[in-house]
């Protein structure tokens, strides 16, 4: 089972979150304070790994303004428990084998291409299926076929009803008793269901094979020493720990130190044991961490005296964690290392522990701000882990940090937003967000595109974002009819504009590096353009100018498209984002023909000044394409791909190498 879809509702900042779409990864990305920490907070109480938050508190968890009334609706026993997150998992062949294998084949075929199934959990902590739908007449028919029995499941609809008869054939003295074995075989079948109920049948099956989660966040990172028996003991007695208690608990677990062996084995004993657990920690360290190969985990210990013991009655085992550089041979207590490495280190132990716990569970990690005091290169080899070392469980963090997000998966990416009165938002697309949420994601790709300007030998500068992802999908469109597409060897690279164009050009020029400029011509613009030539830093040939490509003097990328194409695009923003609803407006009847003004985006510009709105925000359509890129790609007119080849061709043939 694979998590597919997660909505939260009713808790702490989130009234709604909206329906969330989940794949391997998914990057919570939102200033601070947005809610992000609530969702994963609430996610994690859906199936909890051992030792996790489990229970909801209506006081502390409901959105507070409401939080009173629903404390006195909730007074009342009948009153329905709020639900707090809705779940749809993806099933596999072999969750519907376990399925199959508990009540038999056919019995329960979900819809969907993968079928799914959902899952919520309300304030009570109820794990409910809701909508489980089954074929209880196979399922008697599976029951009858394994036991013999004949005849008495011919009435029966239900599994109920299939109950009564088969105690009525044990209550009638004339039937047989190959017939009464069978039915008591029958019977012992139902029994071996929970409650001898099918649907609870199906849903314990489902259950087995249901990821659980782990939270984990910067406060639990482990203290420096621990008092063994008193954790051990704090554990058995179910008494409140704090997260950094939880992972020193996950540690001494596994340093294999129970309570019993905590006050009494010898010294040779307990030093073998450490040393062991030192060496299985100190691999899988370096396995996980890169910063720092040289790095040996130590356990030191030492006893002090039992509270409310005579003294040296009794002694308390308290173990010391401590860190060697085995390039100095020096050690240090794990206390003195930064913070980041302390993160990195309590994150793997109690990842660990849960996972030796439970090994044949998978996992949905919910990493709360991850490693925030790792160096930029660190966090970059963590997200390296995340899709490497982690990768067989899926996973959910949270970030504002530009390293910790991927420039290669930005569809990973989701923002989450504080929205007023609706609280906390997340989304899946970038339509409706603030300048401050994206940063992170603008921050990341910028610094992969400085990254890659200066190592890739051939440069192609654009304008703007839009103009990129443009390319990328009429690349992806050409191809797929044989034609020719944005050769690989280009490096795309938005300048942020014409007036920026120069600088860039005169940047890379200077590394030595292959340019080729695609622009439009309007106005004092082409007194630029004309300039970089004339000073020789372009050649003629490596300015590319989008007007060659259309029958006007002067064209954008979206030239390229036919209009009503590129209308469509405009107009679907406004469904995506109704701050832009006035872009359903905008029609072939309202806009100025193409000979008076020939590039379509300044046609609609003027038509949106004439409903005294700002101009045309180039990136929303762009986005909308690339988001529905495998409904949009084929309705692409012929002229369009045709034009698309020509500025391919054109541009490639600026290739060097």
């Amino acid at each position: 089972m694979e998590l597919h879809t997660v909505r939260v509702t009713n808790f702490r900042s989130i009234k709604d979150s909206g329906v969330v779409p989940i794949d391997d990864i998914a990057c919570l990305v939102g200033k601070n304070e947005s809610g992000k920490t609530n969702f994963l907070q609430a996610l994690v109480r859906l199936h909890p790994a051992p030792g996790q938050p489990r229970s909801f508190d209506v006081n502390d968890d409901y959105p507070r303004a409401e939080a009173t009334d629903m404390e006195a609706r909730l007074a009342d026993p009948a009153y329905p428990r709020p639900i707090v997150v809705t779940a749809t998992y993806r099933l596999d062949e072999a969750d519907l084998k376990a399925v199959a294998d508990s009540v038999g084949d056919g019995v329960y075929a979900p819809d969907g291409d993968p079928p799914t199934v959902t899952v919520t959990v309300n304030y009570a902590g109820e794990r409910i299926f809701p909508g489980i739908q089954l074929n209880e007449a196979k399922a008697i028919q599976v029951i009858a076929s394994s036991t013999g029995l004949k005849g008495a499941h011919a009435a029966a609809k239900t599994v109920p009803e299939f109950g009564v008869a088969l105690n009525k054939i044990l209550e009638d003295d004339d039937e047989g008793e190959s017939t009464k074995s069978a039915a008591t075989a029958a019977i012992t079948e139902i029994s071996k269901w929970r409650k001898g109920n099918l649907v609870l049948a199906v849903i314990d099956a489902l259950e087995a094979r249901a990821p659980m989660y782990m939270y984990f966040d910067q406060y639990a990172s482990l203290p420096p020493s621990g008092n063994v028996r008193e954790l051990l003991l704090k554990r058995q007695n179910e008494e409140p720990l704090d997260d950094g208690e939880r992972t020193f608990l996950a540690l001494i677990d596994e340093a294999q130190i129970n309570l019993e062996r905590a006050s009494t084995q010898e010294y040779a004993e307990l030093r073998n044991g450490l040393e062991s657990a030192s060496i299985r920690i100190s691999n899988d360290l370096k396995e996980y961490w890169s910063q720092n190969q040289r790095s040996r985990i130590d356990f030191d210990h030492t006893y002090v005296d039992a509270p409310g013991e005579p003294s040296e009655s009794r002694r308390d085992l308290v173990l010391m964690l401590r860190v060697e550089d085995t390039k100095y041979q020096v050690s240090t207590s794990i206390k003195r290392r930064s913070s980041g490495f302390i993160w990195f280190f309590s994150f793997m132990v109690s990842f660990a522990q849960i996972r030796a716990q439970a090994p044949e569970r998978p996992l949905v990690l919910l990493l709360d701000e991850p490693g925030t005091s790792l160096h930029g290169l660190a966090q970059r080899d963590f997200l390296k882990v995340l899709d490497g070392k982690l990768s067989e469980h899926q996973i959910l963090y949270t970030t504002h940090q530009p390293f910790l997000v991927d420039p290669d998966r930005l569809d990973r990416a989701r923002p989450v937003v504080e929205d007023g009165d609706e609280g906390t938002k997340v989304y899946s697309h970038a339509y409706r967000v603030d300048n401050d949420t994206l940063f992170p994601l603008q921050a990341a790709l910028g610094y992969a595109i400085g990254q890659t300007l200066f190592v890739a030998p051939n440069v192609l500068l654009v304008e703007g974002t839009s103009d990129l992802i443009y390319l990328q999908l009429l690349s992806r469109a050409c191809e797929r009819k044989g034609g020719t597409g944005l050769d690989r060897r280009w490096v795309v690279t938005p300048v942020g504009g014409i007036d920026k164009m120069d600088t860039f050009v005169r940047l890379f020029k200077g590394q030595q590096l292959n340019i080729c400029a695609l622009v439009d011509t309007v106005g004092n613009k082409q007194v630029k353009i004309d300039k970089l030539i004339a000073e020789d830093i372009l050649k003629a040939d490596e300015l590319v100018k989008l007007a060659e490509f259309t029958d006007a003097t002067d064209a954008d990328i979206e030239d390229i498209f036919a209009v009503d194409f590129y209308l469509g695009l405009v107009q679907a923003v406004a469904t995506a984002n109704p701050t832009k609803g006035i872009y359903a407006a905008i029609n072939v009847g309202n806009i100025a023909p193409a000979e008076e003004t020939p590039r379509i985006t300044k046609r609609i510009d003027a038509a949106l000044r004439s409903f005294g709105q700002e101009k045309l925000d180039h990136l929303p359509p762009a986005l909308y394409f690339e988001r529905h890129q495998d409904d949009l790609l084929e309705t692409l007119e012929e002229g369009t791909l045709e034009r698309a080849n020509k500025l391919f061709e054109r541009v490639n043939a600026q290739l060097t190498s």
